[in-house]
């Protein structure tokens, strides 16, 4: 606290603090794997959400289960205060294989909501779909750590996130924080901590870039020291992402550039550190980044992420500060095992992708001459494409693109409302973060009348 205003901090024996309490439950987040064979055991996680993506924590009611073909130890659930807005059901199955999608209903309230789909398939595949937040963002407090990732596993019910603070931001007892976090949370097949940090150099230095270790306990190598009283470690600072380039090349460390505080320039790359690019998050989706890696030749995937400030990781909604616009992406990873060597592998064979939108865990698995998402390979005919997509809303389109042009559309049956308009704006007024973009427009209708408003 600056007791005097003359810029003098100092710490209070007994700070104070604000505990956020959700507000009243407008929707209902269910979530489930992806993937299942028949009979397998899983876990559904309902959370009770507040308008504002917060867990609501007062809320008590009843919800019902409804889904065709499932197993369920109970088929009616009551939250309790001990739930906290978030309710876990164990011991859930399909016995039969098939395509599916869990409906619950609040009806004392009307909430409705269905679950991401899940496949549920005779023969265990080689890859499984796990969801994450690769770019789960930060808390001021080195303490909060572990209830980010807390707050990631049993609440946003993520496969694995990443804890990526600035460097300049980490001094390094945060660091050691971090790490003992990251161990403590590292549950193999349950929960992965990506450890890692987020180079923070100037985008004339490169811009900024997340680093993801394989393995826990590794050092720490800042872009510069200038906002930390520790300079103990000053001499290990990279200045320069081709400092990063050089000072990880050849080790077991992925490198992941993104539009953040500091938009990574695209000028510079390193294909065996940078197999991905990531292209939404709370700054916005970049459309115009994801562009510029294809323009210059790139062979990357695309993620998404949060890069959020307020803790929640797998759930981070706009509103912090004026420069988060959007809710924050997801990553899907296709990984032989949830460990941190096989996601790390899965990364860098970019067996990957983005989904805008907290929550929304689109299934799309696609092949070319029966090889999978990521790979590289020479044919000397037209290669035979292979694709399935389940969505969390009906499809409107599935494009295929060669670069940057659309060669193919599917044809997919639509319907359309005869009284519903809807109004989409589009854009960015330039290439870079905290570039908000102010919309307006008018609509006008003859011979009826506008009997309600949405916004999407």
């Amino acid at each position: 606290m600056d007791l005097r205003g003359d810029g003098e901090y100092v710490t209070l024996e007994h700070p104070p603090y604000i505990a956020i309490i959700g507000g009243q439950a407008v929707r209902l987040v269910i979530t489930a794997p992806s993937y299942l064979n028949p009979g397998e055991s899983f876990r559904l996680t309902i959370k009770a959400e507040d308008q504002w993506g917060n867990p609501s924590q007062n809320y008590q009611d009843t919800v019902s289960i409804k889904c065709h073909g499932i197993t369920l130890p109970m088929s009616e659930i009551t939250f309790e205060p001990a739930h906290q807005g978030v309710y876990v059901l164990e011991g859930c199955c399909f016995p039969d294989a098939g395509t599916y999608r869990i409906e619950v209903h609040d009806r004392v309230n009307g909430l409705i909501s269905k679950s991401n789909p899940i496949i549920c398939i005779d023969e265990p595949p080689k890859y499984r779909l796990y969801w994450g937040d690769l770019h789960g963002g930060q808390v001021e407090l080195a303490e909060k750590i572990p209830n980010f990732f807390q707050y990631a596993r049993d609440v946003s019910a993520m496969d694995f996130t990443g804890y990526q603070r600035n460097d300049h931001g980490l001094s390094p007892e945060d660091w050691k924080i971090q790490q003992k976090a990251e161990e403590r949370f590292y549950q193999p097949n349950r929960f992965v901590p990506l450890p890692g940090f987020e180079w923070s150099g100037t985008t004339n230095s490169g811009g900024h870039h997340n680093v993801y270790f394989r393995r826990l306990f590794q050092p720490i190598r800042r872009s510069g020291h200038s906002e930390l009283e520790d300079k103990s470690e000053i001499d290990t600072d990279l200045p320069h992402i081709m400092d990063v380039y050089k000072s990880y090349r050849s080790k077991d460390v992925v490198v992941i550039p993104h539009v953040g505080g500091y938009p990574a320039d695209l000028a510079f790359h390193e294909p065996t550190l940078e197999p991905a690019i990531e292209i939404t998050s709370t700054h916005g989706s970049f459309e115009w980044f994801l562009e510029d890696a294809l323009q210059r030749g790139y062979i990357v995937g695309f993620l998404g992420g949060s890069d959020g400030y307020t803790g929640r990781p797998g759930g981070e909604y706009p509103g912090h500060l004026e420069r988060r616009y959007s809710k924050g992406g997801y990553t899907g990873l296709y990984s032989e095992a949830l460990t941190l060597k096989g996601l790390l592998e899965a990364l860098k064979a970019r067996r990957c992708y983005a989904t805008t939108g907290t929550g929304e865990r689109i299934i799309v698995n696609l092949t070319a001459d029966d090889r999978v998402m990521g790979e590289a390979y020479f044919s000397r005919s037209p290669p035979n494409l292979s694709g399935f997509v389940a969505g969390t809303a009906p499809l409107e389109a599935v494009d295929l693109f060669r670069g940057l042009e659309i060669i193919y559309s599917h044809p997919l049956p639509l319907t359309y409302s005869s009284n519903r308009v809807r109004l989409l704006w589009d854009g960015a007024s330039t290439k870079a973060s905290y570039t908000e973009v102010i919309w307006e427009g008018r609509l006008s209708v003859s011979g009826a009348e506008i009997t309600d408003i949405e916004t999407i």
